[in-house]
């Protein structure tokens, strides 16, 4: 599919005004999606990544951004288009302005719908072939070093530091065994975020003080809320690992445990469904 312009977006809806057209941020957004819904979509719906239009790619905020570019550009303009976009940390944030075509994830991102016991417990019972570990545990272990990752991408937003948390190896400064995470050098870990920022390292002390205030302002919340999803697929994916099963990208593992039924108990989820099947 050639990228288009929203203007080009706009003109297409004009000609066939049946057309429904749901907006996801990346390619993995777009076949989840496909997979949810293959049985009941509209023959007229469409779901597209952000990337298959030309907007501009924001340094900071992603293809994220780029949707709700996008979304606002053509907010009102064709009532058939939609966007599903993560919530992200915008709820902490208290940033809830956002198009009004937008449809935000029940969660913090698409991967959070997958981070519960139910599919932890699957993945080791029918992958893993293990009872070395129970889910909870799995699961508590992997939020637990999730959280020093939550905490510093907040302070980086509040802050402005601009700290590179998905493209530096932070997972490499965790140590997991049997499916647990046994230690997590956090002043590694921050220490790496600054340097691969640009930003001297006089700056750690604060950080690290910064980070650890915003731990506990984020442990009040549903852990699904605040984790990255992403992170914690990286942190899953060591525990695996630990266990002896071989896992590159944990959503791999996870992704085929979602039941399709689960999408009709997410308000937000279950009305992105209820657009592409023409309701």
């Amino acid at each position: 599919m050639l990228r288009r312009s929203p203007e080009a977006v706009l003109v297409t809806h004009e000609f066939d005004p049946r057309r429904r057209e749901l907006y996801v941020e990346g390619p993995g957004d777009a076949i989840f999606f496909r997979w949810l819904t293959e049985a009941t979509r509209n023959q007229d719906s469409l779901i597209i990544a952000i990337e298959l239009v030309d907007m501009p790619l924001t340094r900071h905020g992603g293809n994220r951004q780029r949707l709700l570019d996008f979304l606002s550009a053509v907010e009102d303009k064709a009532p058939r288009i939609r966007g599903f976009v993560d919530k992200d940390q915008d709820h902490i944030l208290c940033a809830m302005e956002h198009p009004s075509n937008s449809i935000l994830t029940d969660f913090r991102d698409r991967e959070s719908y997958v981070l519960w016991t139910a599919n932890i417990a699957k993945v080791l019972s029918l992958g893993a072939h293990t009872d070395k570990v129970t889910p909870e545990d799995f699961l508590a272990s992997t939020f637990s070093a999730a959280l020093l990752l939550a905490a510093a991408r907040l302070v980086s937003i509040r802050q402005d530091l601009k700290l590179p948390v998905s493209d530096t190896g932070w997972e490499k400064k965790l140590k997991t065994k049997d499916g647990l995470v046994v230690s997590v050098d956090r002043s590694g870990i921050l220490r790496m975020l600054l340097q691969n920022a640009g930003l001297s390292l006089q700056m750690l002390a604060n950080l690290e003080k910064d980070v650890s205030a915003a731990e506990q302002e984020l442990m009040v919340w549903e852990p699904q809320q605040v984790m990255h999803g992403k992170d914690s697929m990286k942190i899953i994916a060591k525990q695996f690992q630990s266990l002896n099963v071989v896992c590159e990208d944990a959503f791999h593992l996870l992704g085929p445990t979602f039941n399709r039924t689960e999408g009709e108990n997410q308000r937000n989820l279950a009305s992105a469904i209820a657009f592409v099947e023409g309701k």
